[in-house]
Formats: C-alpha cells, structure tokens, sequence
C-alpha cells in the first residue's frame, strides 16, 4: 500500500539499515506486540503495517496519531535493547502558494498592500494559520 503524500496516518522512525532489516524481518511480532500495548481503553488506534524506507521504517495506522500514541511505540521500540531510535515522528509536507498579483492600494484607507498585511491576512484564515512568507518584496 502507497499514499500519494503524507499521511497522518502514518509514524517515521529513523534507524539505520541494518536495524531496519531486523526489524521488517520480525514485522509481524512487532506489530502484535505494539498493538498489545496499544489496546488499553483509551486508545482506539492499531498498526495495520510495518514498511522500510530509505532513512528507516514507516509504521502505518488505522487512525490519524497523536502525542499519546507517539509515546507508545516509543517505548515499545526502547524495549528492543539492539535497536536504538530516534523520535517516532510524523510525516510533514510543505505546501507553497505564489501569489501572482493583487491590488497595491487598499479600498478604504488608500494605503499601501505590504507583506506584514498579506501575512496577517492569511494568519486569520484556520487554512493558513502557520503560514511563512517566503518572499517579501
């Protein structure tokens, strides 16, 4: 199974690999035993699969993780003493949005549009709360 993107879904982990080799060889009693440890009631995610990549594995849930979860499968792989992990982490992409043109002057107060203004503007907009000027010209 491939997503087309990054997924929510999905936690990296990033081992060496030779550590990854041992650990997609034992992918099915991995996943068992990080789904055991899952199971308590306040916890409604499972792993579904385990898959090597070119910097250590992805480990693919049924539900969308959370800090909680990211702890769980933390302490599981801490437990393999041979295997030593950085911080599960979740997949991050970078979106880029090129504005091509707008108005120079404002309507109402015949002020001059700057970067600080397009900046704010889309900070208000929940789409657009963590967004980076790239370029402020």
């Amino acid at each position: 199974m491939t997503t087309k993107e990054p997924s929510r879904k999905q936690v990296i982990i990033l081992i060496s690999s030779n550590h990854t080799d041992l650990i997609i060889g034992q992918a099915n009693g991995h996943i068992i035993s990080i789904n055991s440890l899952l199971k308590e009631p306040k916890f409604v995610i499972s792993v579904d699969f385990i898959q090597a990549d070119n910097r250590g594995i992805v480990i693919t849930t049924n539900k969308i993780v959370n800090n909680s979860d990211l702890f769980i499968i933390k302490k599981y792989f801490k437990i393999i003493d041979s295997v030593n992990i950085d911080s599960p982490q979740l997949p991050q992409s970078k979106c880029y949005l090129k504005i091509l043109g707008f108005s120079y002057i404002t309507d109402k107060t015949k002020l001059l549009i700057n970067s600080d203004i397009i900046e704010a503007v889309l900070k208000k907009m929940l789409l657009f709360d963590n967004v980076i000027l790239a370029s402020k010209l």
